[in-house]
């Protein structure tokens, strides 16, 4: 029985310190870890992370529509799990969709900035294959 308590007292008091390095390094959703930081940051909703996708024809960027179901799945992970979120699925998607060699998958969010406290919109962007 001691040696549960012990446990427990261990995972409490490093839960939050696990937590907050996955929100700073990562851009882990706060609200999905049960942290601390959850009260310090607005929660995310569905409108926060829009895709911008691309894809490469005849040496020219070209824009093309979100898939329906591999890009709402992508902007759901992406808003809980951050920079973890895998671009894996939607890019092969929209390879396959568009019979291209190279796609460009541009995610603006909705961030809280540290250094102003403000919330604005951040931009990242990933090819598909790297």
């Amino acid at each position: 029985m001691r040696a549960l308590a012990r446990a427990l007292l261990v995972f409490v008091t490093l839960w939050p310190c696990v937590t907050l390095w996955l929100q700073a390094r990562f851009d882990v959703d706060p609200w999905k870890l049960m942290s601390f930081g959850m009260y310090a940051a607005p929660s995310r909703r569905p409108s926060d992370v829009e895709l911008v996708l691309s894809v490469e024809r005849d040496g020219a960027w070209v824009q093309v529509p979100e898939p329906v179901g591999e890009g709402t799945a992508f902007r759901k992970w992406r808003r809980t799990l951050g920079r973890l979120a895998s671009h894996e699925a939607l890019g092969r998607v929209l390879l396959t969709q568009t019979a291209a060699k190279q796609a460009r998958i541009e995610v603006r969010e909705l961030r809280l900035d540290r250094e102003t406290g403000r919330v604005t919109w951040r931009s990242e962007a990933v090819l598909y294959p790297p």
